[in-house]
């Protein structure tokens, strides 16, 4: 199975096929996979003019992985964990990472 990969407005880069579970609390998604966690602001502060497709692909991927947030209170207070969050906003090529 290939992992479906997004660039948020923010370049951040998800693959999708890592994570097997979601959180979610005030609109803020948490990802959940193997030793891994991702957080997804909440798309009310996206911008740009990817965010509808952007926010259409993190519903679409959830529904094929079948993957149903589960509300938490303490998602709000969780950290990254073994993602990578890249300041490059060019995919192809090494960038720096914080």
């Amino acid at each position: 199975m290939t992992s479906t990969r997004m660039a948020l407005p923010i370049n951040r880069r998800l693959a999708f096929g890592e994570f097997n579970g979601t959180k979610y609390v005030d609109g803020t998604l948490v990802f959940h996979g193997s030793n891994k966690r991702f957080i997804l602001a909440p798309p009310t502060g996206w911008a740009g003019p990817d965010k509808h497709n952007a926010l259409d692909l993190v519903i679409e991927q959830l529904q094929s992985r079948n993957l149903s947030p589960k509300f938490s209170r303490t998602t709000a207070y969780k950290i990254m964990k073994n993602t990578r969050v890249s300041t490059n906003p060019n995919p192809n090529k090494k960038g720096k990472t914080p």
